[in-house]
């Protein structure tokens, strides 16, 4: 007798749920702010009852304790909204939608309490939808914090946070002549910002082509077109005379544009420097070391004193002068 007392139960609960309509909210919890100062409450009306006319709907929000009316949207059927103004000096409200309508008698359901939050931060899209590595890109719109970071493709790109309108960030150095993912990544999420293409950057090199003699020193300069970021600019340096040049490592320092580097002349030699850094374009610069033009004196090497193979340490360079190559 219990087993068929809980049945008949479990069936007349069924039969309850599936007899009204039911409310679903449309209204976003978090707004953007705009000039106007009027926000759309909006819900949609559903039902598993045929018994239930849509014309018998008379949809309602209660917000700031007053019963409002709502009328129907021109988005689709059963779709009801209310057109509200944000008091001034406020920015959030709570909100919860009515419901009346006809089967057989009157009937009246409620839905949960809302919450509204006008925000005045909005993110449109970054203001170019490519640029080449190194260079500064704005994004357009409100309410940015220091916290914000613009990601390229999954890479973290160089963020710079100056006022709640304005935020930039530097393309960082991905492979060039592709497009990207571009997106702002914050304590609220992720937002897409679309895609990014990145082109290639430009690398210079002065003087080029260079020309110089075995043992002689000379300086040369490599520049980016845009300050370098992060930890700088490490510049690939590869030769086909290897035994015709000595010089250190390359790379730009966070935040300069160039940088010179010394070169000494090797064995004599004619070929290329070939010259490449991620994100840029490759140069290819010739170099040449060789006797002085007209001289008909057979030049040893290495010279006497250099400190190459054992013949003692020698500063190469006491003092490097910083130029900035502007094109």
């Amino acid at each position: 007798m219990k087993a068929k007392f809980y049945v008949i139960l479990t069936a007349a609960a069924a039969l309850l749920t599936g007899c009204g309509p039911s409310i679903n909210n449309l209204t976003s919890s978090r707004v953007p702010q705009n000039a106007s100062g009027i926000y759309t409450l909006s819900m949609t009306v559903s039902k598993e009852d045929g018994y239930v006319s849509d014309s018998s709907y008379g949809p309602k929000v209660v917000i700031d304790g007053v019963v409002r009316d709502m009328v129907m949207s021109d988005v689709g059927k059963n779709i009801f909204e209310y057109d509200y103004v944000m008091p001034e000096g406020r920015s959030e409200a709570r909100y919860y939608y009515l419901l009346n309508y006809q089967r057989e008698n009157d009937h009246e359901i409620s839905s949960s309490i809302y919450d509204l939050e006008i925000t005045d931060r909005y993110v449109l899209t970054i203001e170019s939808v490519r640029g080449p590595v190194g260079a500064e890109i704005p994004v357009v719109g409100s309410g940015f914090t220091d916290f914000d970071k613009v990601v390229i493709g999954g890479f973290e790109a160089d963020t710079n946070y100056q006022s709640p309108t304005s935020l930039t960030f530097i393309v960082p150095a991905l492979a060039p002549n592709q497009s990207y993912r571009a997106e702002l990544v914050s304590g609220e999420g992720v937002k897409s910002l679309g895609q990014f293409h990145v082109d290639a950057s430009k690398l210079t090199v002065l003087p080029n082509p260079i020309s110089l003699r075995p043992g002689e020193l000379t300086s040369v300069a490599f520049g980016t077109e845009y300050s370098t970021s992060g930890v700088g600019l490490p510049i690939s340096v590869m030769t086909d005379i290897p035994n015709s040049i000595i010089m250190p490592e390359v790379i730009i320092p966070a935040g300069a544009r160039s940088r010179n580097i010394p070169i000494e002349g090797g064995k004599p030699g004619k070929g290329f420097l070939y010259i490449s850094a991620p994100g840029y374009n490759e140069l290819k610069v010739p170099i040449y070391v060789g006797n002085p033009s007209g001289s008909e004196t057979n030049w040893n090497y290495p010279p006497k004193g250099s400190g190459i193979n054992g013949g003692g340490p020698t500063t190469i360079v006491e003092e490097t002068t910083i130029v900035e190559i502007y094109e």
